[in-house]
């Protein structure tokens, strides 16, 4: 969104769930789309570089078939 429009404000969301139902999935996925629909002067960021660093280990992982 242009800077002219505004901003959006930055909002938590408690996410529940049981043990393996797909908590850190829905997450990366979700992130993942908001990444590709950032257009142009649109960024997502995380929180803190320890959540950045979560975020790739975890994507490592996934890809390497360790869930």
């Amino acid at each position: 969104m242009p800077d002219v429009l505004g901003r959006a404000p930055l909002v938590h969301l408690p996410l529940l769930g049981a043990d393996s139902a797909g908590k850190t999935m829905f997450l990366m996925a979700a992130v993942g789309g908001l990444r590709a629909l950032a257009g142009p002067g649109v960024t997502v960021g995380f929180g803190t570089a320890e959540d950045r660093d979560r975020l790739s280990t975890r994507s490592a992982n996934c890809g390497a078939g360790r869930g």
